[in-house]
């Protein structure tokens, strides 16, 4: 188990804090750009990912909770997987609308007919060429997002890199 985080929440683990260290096998350190704030260098942090985090791994946002065992999970094919947006087709959630909209306003790019649109607090990715090449360009779109469009939200540079890759992401039950 691996924590990545800036160096001001890494210097900030004293005391009762700290206990979370005992938890992990390793605290990853991520260098990010000056000046940012924490919610930025949290998505920053995100989307780059894969640059820090070497062999497959699962990545969790801080509020998701286990509830199955995990063991066959080395076992699930796919380069990069996610669980669907409220957990149904694309077509089918009740945000379609809005989410292909607010897709289109940050980067004039219709998402009408993507099969899913994929919630990025949970991610299986896997050490290949295609998870570098999606992180890499994920974190070019969500970088594009909150300069030129000032929008710091994830999600919508992950949709729009999974349609750049023609639909790389995978579903994950």
């Amino acid at each position: 188990i691996a924590i990545l985080m800036d160096s001001i929440t890494y210097d900030s683990l004293i005391g009762e804090r700290a206990k979370i260290l005992e938890l992990i096998e390793e605290p990853i350190i991520v260098p990010t750009p000056l000046g940012y704030s924490q919610k930025e260098m949290s998505r920053y942090i995100k989307t780059s990912a894969r640059r820090w985090v070497k062999g497959d791994f699962l990545y969790l946002d801080t509020d998701t909770i286990i509830t199955e065992d995990l063991k066959d999970i080395d076992y699930i094919e796919g380069d990069i997987l996610a669980c669907p947006e409220f957990h149904v087709a694309f077509k089918n959630n009740p945000m379609h609308a809005s989410l292909t909209k607010k897709v289109w306003d940050i980067f004039n790019v219709d998402i009408c007919n993507s099969p899913n649109y994929y919630n990025s607090g949970v991610i299986l990715c896997k050490d290949t060429k295609l998870s570098y090449e999606f992180y890499e360009l994920w974190n070019k779109n969500w970088m594009y997002s909150k300069n030129e469009k000032n929008v710091l939200f994830d999600q919508p540079s992950f949709a729009k890199t999974d349609y750049d890759l023609r639909y790389a992401i995978k579903e994950l039950d």
